[in-house]
């Protein structure tokens, strides 16, 4: 049964300015808005995990979750979580926009990564997008099918099934039981740990049934990291909009808490002694290491009224400054108290692609170009448009609103495309800038795709000669890849973008993520080129003055130039009637003087 839906304080219908560059359907809702027209409204309350029951780990499990690449994240997120800071929380959602999906802060937007997920959780990044067929009809029965097991028909639920049965039915693997009992409790167990961490449904109670039809095939090979990013997203935006006195949001949080205390000073616990760790494995099974979550095993809280405290954190992040920002957490030269599982940064050449992230029903943009300084990236304003994330049509789309949509890989099927397309980025903007901000130790420096081996390394640069080689036949025009962000049809990407040099290291440039193709220089030949002669843009061939003979070629410059400088015998200066400013073509006869 759906929750009732919260009422909203009253608001004018005069609320304000409309902001050109927010959507009108996402700011008339939003908790800014009604901030800012003096509404109080209280702090949201996010709901953790361990509260439905439990369910032991069974070690036989082990080979299971690592076939399926979740080994990592099950051993640290089985652990009970930190307490949470739900108005630290609440502050920073606030300034969430869901047009961005970035926090727009004093110093500048901050947004959960693909880099700050990996890091944190350990879940696959690299993989098919976790979307397909799903289809109400006779789930019971499949249910039955993956865990042997299901409440029975009478049951009102229609979206899955409850935390507590699952915790009750199958808590605990027998003793002695064959491989095929051991996968069963072994799909239930990972069911669980998702269904209330990861994806918790508007109830927080029940386990999605949708989400165990992934689990059938241990190697199917899910990307579980951008789907879980993207229902992070979603969440954030649909938290912007709750304004009602017991509101809550269900989601990630133990993660979403993580990544705050990692980067930002507001409500910020104090580390206690971590419990040790009992899930090492034999040396070099670097899969079974603990998360960054680890290194906030155990905290302290300042205590405080929750209100209270909302408004304190509320102004210490209109306070926040960029140096108090840790905007490279995870450098190389930190020092670790423990070995980080490898799962952490094993999918480190995707995390600055701006992709199309994909959960089920759920499409939400990753847009690392926005937050470059993030990546020890000097930042620009980057190119956005209101529909950078899709807009608010996309974000409409959901189980709830669609639900006679089955196949929504069908229905995804373009942004599918997209991200299938993903591909590793040159490095180019790092060496460039390294010295102003400072690089992270996990940023991309390969050029290969993803699934090459190394040995192809040597064949791509002869490769990339090979192409610097051919011909030019584009007529100054500069193609696009597509392999390096979202195709010219997105309009807050590259087709917008001015031309710049790609041999040019420019520190400036407005775009760090889209890499121009390169280019073959011009061959220089010995003949004398007409200085009349014309590209197709229009303008003379001849950039500077140089001597032919007695005469001197003369550039389209200001309306005055002296030929001192270039001999030293008497000149004549041109008048500016001759110059002929704002004609393509200067005449031949201003152009050669004979002295």
């Amino acid at each position: 049964m759906a929750p009732r839906r919260e009422p909203r304080p009253p608001l004018a219908d005069n609320i304000g300015p409309r902001y050109c560059m927010l959507d009108w359907a996402f700011d008339k809702g939003h908790r800014a808005r009604f901030i800012e027209n003096g509404e109080t409204l209280q702090p949201l309350r996010m709901r953790g995990h361990g509260i439905h029951g439990h369910m032991d780990y069974d070690e036989r499990y082990a080979p299971l979750f690592k076939r399926a690449r979740l080994l990592g994240f099950v051993l640290q997120f089985k652990r009970q979580s930190p307490t949470l800071v739900h108005a630290a929380l609440t502050a920073l959602i606030d300034r969430w926009r869901p047009e961005t999906h970035s926090f727009h802060l004093p110093c500048g937007e901050m947004t959960v990564t693909l880099e700050d997920w990996g890091m944190i959780t350990a879940m696959p990044i690299e993989g098919h997008a976790l979307t397909g067929r799903v289809e109400r009809a006779n789930w019971q029965e499949r249910v039955t099918t993956l865990i042997d097991d299901c409440p029975g028909a009478k049951s009102n639920r229609t979206s899955g099934v409850p935390l507590i049965w699952l915790s009750e039915h199958r808590r605990t693997c027998p003793q002695g039981a064959d491989e095929a009992t051991v996968e069963l409790y072994a799909r239930a167990y990972l069911w669980y740990i998702l269904s209330e961490v990861v994806f918790p449904d508007s109830s927080g109670n029940s386990a999605n049934w949708a989400y165990l039809f992934f689990l059938a095939d241990w190697d199917a090979g899910y990307s579980w990291g951008t789907a879980s990013l993207a229902y992070l997203y979603r969440s954030l935006d649909d938290a912007t909009q709750r304004t009602g006195d017991k509101s809550n949001m269900g989601v990630f949080v133990w993660a979403f808490s993580i990544w705050m205390w990692e980067r930002l000073p507001v409500g910020r616990p104090e580390k206690l002694p971590r419990r040790p760790w009992e899930d090492y494995g034999e040396e070099g099974e670097e899969t079974r290491n603990p998360t960054v979550a680890y290194e906030w095993d155990v905290v302290k809280l300042y205590t405080g009224l929750n209100k209270t405290s909302y408004k304190t954190y509320t102004n210490e992040l209109d306070a926040l400054t960029h140096t108090q920002v840790i905007w490279c957490p995870y450098r190389q030269e930190r020092e670790w108290a423990f070995d980080l599982n490898v799962m952490c940064d094993a999918d480190r050449g995707i995390w600055r692609c701006i992709v199309p992230m994909i959960c089920v029903y759920a499409v939400e943009w990753h847009l690392p170009q926005r937050v470059a300084t993030q990546f020890g990236i000097y930042q620009h304003t980057p190119p956005g448009q209101p529909t950078d994330t899709g807009g608010h049509a996309l974000h409409l789309m959901s189980r709830q609103k669609n639900q006679s949509i089955t196949d929504w890989g069908e229905e995804h099927k373009t942004h599918v495309t997209e991200w299938n397309r993903r591909r590793w980025r040159k490095d180019v903007e790092r060496r460039a800038t390294q010295g102003l901000i400072g690089s992270s130790s996990h940023a991309p420096s390969s050029s290969r795709l993803v699934g090459e081996e190394e040995e192809e390394d040597e064949d791509e640069e002869a490769t990339h000669e090979e192409e610097e080689g051919e011909e030019d036949e584009s007529n100054g025009e500069e193609e696009y890849d597509e392999d390096y962000g979202p195709p010219p049809t997105q309009t807050s990407q590259a087709s917008q973008l001015p031309k710049r040099n790609p041999k040019k290291k420019d520190l400036l440039s407005p775009d760090p993520f889209q890499r121009p193709v390169p280019r073959r220089p011009k061959k220089k030949t010995e003949e004398t080129q007409d200085p009349t002669a014309r590209k197709p843009g229009g303008r003379v061939t001849q950039p500077t003055a140089r001597h032919h003979g007695r005469r001197v070629n003369l550039p389209p410059g200001p309306l005055h130039i002296s030929l001192q400088k270039l001999s030293a015998k008497p000149c004549h200066t041109l008048p500016p009637e001759h110059l002929a400013v704002g004609l393509d073509i200067l005449p031949p006869s201003c152009l050669a003087v004979r002295y």
